[in-house]
Parts: C-alpha cells; sequence; structure tokens
C-alpha cells in the first residue's frame, strides 16, 4: 500500500467532481429519466462517462497501463488525471451525490430492481375449485445501492438538458458554418477540461460568427453594413442592421427580436470583458467566466442558436425582387 500525502491528495482532487460537474451530470440523469421510467445506477454512471468522453474500462482485462510515474526524488505522481479509471471513480461520487440531491428535492424516488429489470411479488389467489398466483411488478421505493434503479415521482417532469455536442448543434449547420460549428464543439471542450473563460469567450465568439451569417443574407444591404461583413467587424452594427430589417419584415415579433437582441448582446460583452477587462462596473462578468457562468451560458444558448437559425431561414425566405434599398 503506498503511504504518500501527496499522491492520496492529488487523487483526490481527480476523483472529485466540481460544481459544473455535478449541474452536468443532474440534467444528464433527468434527460434519462424524461425517456425512461427508470434508470439504472450504473446506466446513469456511464452515460455520464460517455458525455465528457470517458467508458467504463473492461473489468475483464486487466490493464497494464501505468498511472502513476515516480519523480527521481521518489515521489508518486499521477500519469493523467483524466484516465478513465479514475473517472470511474469519479462517477460514482457523482452518482451518488446527484441522486441523492434529487432525492432530497422531492424530484425522484429510489426505485426497486437491479440490471434484470423489476422485482415481483407474489399473490396468492384462490377461485372456485382450486388457487394459483399472481406476479405483480413491484415499483414501491427502495434503500439505495450500486445496482438500484431511480425513478421520477411525476410524469410530466421538467428539466434544461445540457446536451451533448451534437444534440447541441443539431439544425444550426447552415447558420454557424463550419468555423461556427468548430467553435461551439471548442467551447463545450473547453468547459469539460475546467477552461472556463476559454468556453465562455469562445461561445460568444460563436454567436458573433452567427451574426455575420445572418446578415449575410440580407438582400442589398447598405453601404455600412456591406462594409462591415466584408471587414469582419463592427459585430454590434451588425446585430442592430439585422434586427432592423427583421422588424421591417416582421420575422418574428418584436418581443422576441428585444430577447434575441439583448442575449446577443450579453455575449459580446462577456467576451469583450474575457478579453479586456478594464471597467470597474464590468467586474459582474466575471461570473461568467466561472464553472458556473459557462455552464450557464452553455445551458440558455441553445435556444438562442435555435431562433437565430429560424430568423436566418426566414431572411432567406424574403422574397428577393420584393426588397428596397435597405437604411440600416
Amino acid at each position: 500500500m503506498i503511504d504518500d500525502p501527496d499522491l492520496t491528495a492529488e487523487i483526490s482532487r481527480a476523483i472529485e467532481p466540481t460544481a459544473g460537474e455535478l449541474l452536468a451530470a443532474r440534467q444528464v440523469l433527468l434527460a434519462m429519466l424524461h425517456q425512461n421510467p427508470s434508470v439504472v445506477v450504473q446506466e446513469f454512471e456511464d452515460q455520464w462517462l460517455a458525455s465528457v468522453g470517458a467508458s467504463r474500462p473492461d473489468q475483464r482485462l486487466h490493464d497494464q497501463r501505468p498511472l502513476l510515474t515516480r519523480a527521481p526524488e521518489g515521489s508518486w505522481k499521477l500519469l493523467d488525471p483524466n484516465d478513465d479509471r479514475l473517472r470511474v471513480h469519479k462517477a460514482s461520487r457523482i452518482s451518488a451525490s446527484v441522486i441523492s440531491g434529487l432525492i432530497a428535492d422531492g424530484l425522484i424516488v429510489q426505485a426497486k430492481g437491479d440490471n434484470y429489470g423489476l422485482p415481483k411479488e407474489t399473490i396468492s389467489v384462490t377461485y372456485p375449485g382450486g388457487g394459483d398466483a399472481v406476479l405483480i411488478p413491484d415499483e414501491t421505493p427502495a434503500p439505495l445501492s450500486s445496482q438500484a434503479r431511480v425513478r421520477a415521482r411525476t410524469d410530466d417532469l421538467v428539466f434544461d438538458a445540457l446536451l451533448d455536442t451534437d444534440d447541441y448543434v443539431s439544425g444550426l449547420e447552415s447558420l454557424l458554418g463550419v468555423r461556427g460549428l468548430r467553435t461551439i464543439r471548442e467551447a463545450r471542450s473547453a468547459m469539460s477540461r475546467g477552461l472556463f473563460l476559454a468556453g465562455s469567450s469562445l461561445l460568444a465568439a460563436a454567436s458573433e460568427a452567427a451574426w455575420f451569417q445572418l446578415a449575410a443574407a440580407i438582400p442589398k444591404p447598405s453601404s455600412r453594413l456591406k462594409q462591415s461583413l466584408d471587414s469582419g467587424r463592427d459585430p454590434s452594427h451588425v446585430i442592430d442592421a439585422s434586427i432592423r430589417f427583421a422588424q421591417d419584415h416582421k420575422l418574428k415579433t418584436t418581443t422576441q427580436l428585444v430577447e434575441i437582441q439583448a442575449q446577443a448582446h450579453n455575449l459580446r460583452d462577456v467576451r469583450n470583458y474575457a478579453l479586456h477587462p478594464v471597467e470597474d462596473f464590468d467586474a459582474d462578468r466575471e461570473a461568467w467566466l466561472t464553472e458556473a457562468g459557462c455552464a450557464t451560458l452553455m445551458l440558455a444558448t441553445r435556444r438562442y442558436f435555435v431562433r437565430l437559425a429560424e430568423l436566418h431561414r426566414a431572411t432567406l425566405g424574403v422574397p428577393r425582387d420584393e426588397i428596397a434599398d435597405s437604411p440600416a
């Protein structure tokens, strides 16, 4: 047994879930329960592992890959804190924390059953001339074990899911383009690696890419808008000109356009603050560069991008020959 306090502390840090990981894992479980009436704990853990690009090592094989290395002075060090063998331990801690939290919130209860399905209770019945038994599925709550199931207490479970990357960008290909899609993917990758400033900044950059793509669909743009599109600069004007075009042609309601515009400028503020935090009154934006802030942006922006994609399609659908020169 290795007795090395520094190594113990290093491994403890590697397998201890962060607040952001717990938030993301909670959404994973709620999404699973939205699709199925009950979920096996190990299924949840495996789904979380898959969401971070990991998998459960095959227990039938003895993994000979070294997990530790020894420094010249004799101390032990982890080779990779994200090794799947360590992430399995993190997944176990995550499932215990998330499930107990959801139970405490009254959203789920522990259910009987395991990998082999739901248990059945034998009910004896009699009838004239004989008797028999009926097997009844037992869905009552049960103590939690490593093979326990959990189920939702209500059929109309409400949740905001932190979608995996493919689901997040689904339907946004035309709006984002190749570079925008890559930016989104790298934003998600940065978040999963704890690079929250990078994740939030890249998400804001993807927003700007989407607005330039949207504005490029406007027929007969003003000279100023055309100049912005050609130079790739002045995203604030690109956003506002696109909104004015949408208002003029009633492509969405005024309320929807105001909400979209506000979110677009908020993302620009986040990115600007991340790059040059020079104003004292901008300090509140620091929260968007933390783990919780980055995760919140990821949760909130999928619908924002979907609305932009709808606006992009509506702009492309405006008859070209009915457009007068835009004053934007």
